[in-house]
């Protein structure tokens, strides 16, 4: 959201409407990519925050109060709804310079400080 850049929303380009809930990250977000296969309610979205971590997040999530990556720790000032919310976020690797889905497979890698690391089944989280 160009508004607030620790938002991420969520759109359906063939309807123009929302789909799922929008993310909002403690610090601003700086780069996102979308998993390119699959049916869309099994899509991820990875994003990279101000502090260079990547964080894989699914585009429809499934009411889990599971306590992951960032699941009641946001941050100062936000609610439990917002906790719960972002409970199924999770944090993948710290220090990243890109992040890229491949087009062809459900696969994840990103440059983490001049490594390539790649994550073949993200889904297990």
């Amino acid at each position: 959201d160009r508004n607030d850049a620790r938002s991420v929303r969520f759109l359906d380009t063939n309807a123009g409407r929302p789909v799922g809930e929008d993310v909002t990250h403690n610090l601003d977000v700086v780069h996102v990519a979308l998993s390119q296969t699959g049916a869309p309610p099994d899509r991820r979205c990875a994003f990279v925050d101000a502090n260079r971590d990547v964080f894989v997040v699914p585009v429809l999530r499934r009411g889990s109060d599971e306590n992951h990556a960032l699941g009641g720790r946001l941050g100062p000032g936000n609610n439990a709804g917002n906790a719960r919310a972002n409970a199924s976020i999770v944090k993948l690797a710290t220090m990243v310079d890109d992040v890229r889905w491949s087009d062809t497979t459900d696969m994840l890698a990103a440059m983490c400080d001049g490594s390539l690391h790649a994550w073949y089944y993200p889904d297990s989280f």
